[in-house]
């Protein structure tokens, strides 16, 4: 009876391991939140998810699956009628445009890049500017980077660039033809960007020609 029954007990608790987790994913959730209303559906979710581990892990009921199953049902209906619990959040686009500066010991007739380089800001973004000795950094490198830095900084913490001594960064939305972007180099500003239809025209040329080069 103990081996036939130890499958069951494992499968039961595995269930009430993944509830936990999910009352953990719609804890983080909660501060995500874009209202009043949708952080309080999320933590009675968060407070169903945990309801739903504890009765699995302490017993085998068939009540206690039924539970389950209803109750993630409910959830699949209430994220689908809530789409400010997962999503609807502002984008941000940037432009990145501080070209690195000369070299320590360039190479003869070498000169320095005309302008930003493809994932040059990712060493002003972390901060890591010193850690590359190549370049001879100018205190422009570094006020971009600390920009940089900042932007990212308050992002992650709040889904917002925005911040305290930061130059103000808008969220992406339709302006002159164009779409808004922060340019960020030692002195940000915020601009309309007109490429849509050229990056239109790249996807479409990509997506009809296998071997373009």
């Amino acid at each position: 009876m103990l081996i036939a029954s130890t499958p069951a007990v494992l499968g039961r608790r595995a269930c009430a391991v993944l509830a936990a987790f999910s009352a953990g994913l719609h804890g983080l959730m909660v501060g995500q939140a874009t209202n009043l209303a949708a952080g309080a559906v999320v933590l009675a979710m968060m407070v169903a998810c945990l309801y739903c581990a504890r009765d699995l892990w302490m017993g085998s009921s068939v009540r206690a699956w039924c539970l389950v199953a209803l109750m993630n049902l409910g959830m699949i209906a209430v994220h689908w009628s809530v789409p400010d619990c997962h999503g609807g959040a502002p984008v941000y686009f940037y432009y990145f445009d501080q070209p690195r500066p000369a070299k320590l010991a360039p190479a003869p007739g070498e000169t320095p890049d005309p302008g930003a380089v493809h994932s040059g800001e990712i060493e002003y973004a972390l901060g890591n500017l010193a850690g590359n000795p190549v370049y001879a950094w100018t205190a422009a490198d570094r006020a971009a980077s600390a920009t940089m830095e900042g932007y990212f900084a308050q992002f992650i913490k709040t889904g917002d660039p925005n911040g305290a001594d930061l130059p103000p960064w808008p969220a992406v939305r339709e302006s002159a033809g164009g779409l808004l972007r922060q340019v960020i180099a030692a002195h940000c500003r915020t601009e309309v960007d007109h490429g849509a239809a050229r990056q239109a025209f790249l996807q479409a040329f990509f997506a009809t020609h296998a071997d373009p080069l």
